[in-house]
């Protein structure tokens, strides 16, 4: 079975969205000119972002919510990014950012009890996948 995130709304997305909505539809109940402008560019971000806002990862058949977060590697740290994701070494974030060659993602849920990775090598003037979709113990994550 291909693991494949897909990317759904947060609870921080949601009350964004109804943040808007609400100062908006109160914005126009003021039914002055310049209240009612102000109102409608409200609605107007209040359902844009009810559409597009969608910061939050989920996998199919788990319940946990996942963060994304996107690291760059020099073409040197490849070793240490392939044994981490083979699971026979740590995950060392610190030296990330001093290159573009690699580029990991890493979805790690909210709660801290499980991270996934996988890897992307720069050729021919694009990103391509190197690995699949791996699972990380969440302690093999050494943060900056």
């Amino acid at each position: 079975m291909e693991k494949k995130f897909s990317r759904k709304k947060s609870a921080l997305d949601i009350i964004i969205s109804l943040v808007f909505f609400v100062a908006g539809a109160i914005a126009l109940s003021l039914r002055t000119d310049v209240w009612v402008g102000i109102g409608i560019v409200l609605l107007v971000f209040g359902i844009t972002f009810w559409f597009a806002l969608k910061s939050s990862y989920k996998l199919p058949g788990d319940k946990r919510s996942y963060s994304k977060k996107i690291y760059n590697f020099k073409s040197d740290q490849s070793e240490m990014l392939r044994k981490a994701l083979s699971g026979s070494g740590k995950l060392n974030l610190k030296e990330e950012g001093k290159g573009n060659m690699i580029m990991l993602y890493l979805y790690r849920s909210k709660d801290g009890t499980q991270a996934y990775a996988q890897s992307f090598g720069f050729s021919d003037y694009r990103y391509q996948p190197t690995s699949e979709l791996v699972s990380i113990a969440p302690d093999a994550i050494v943060d900056a």
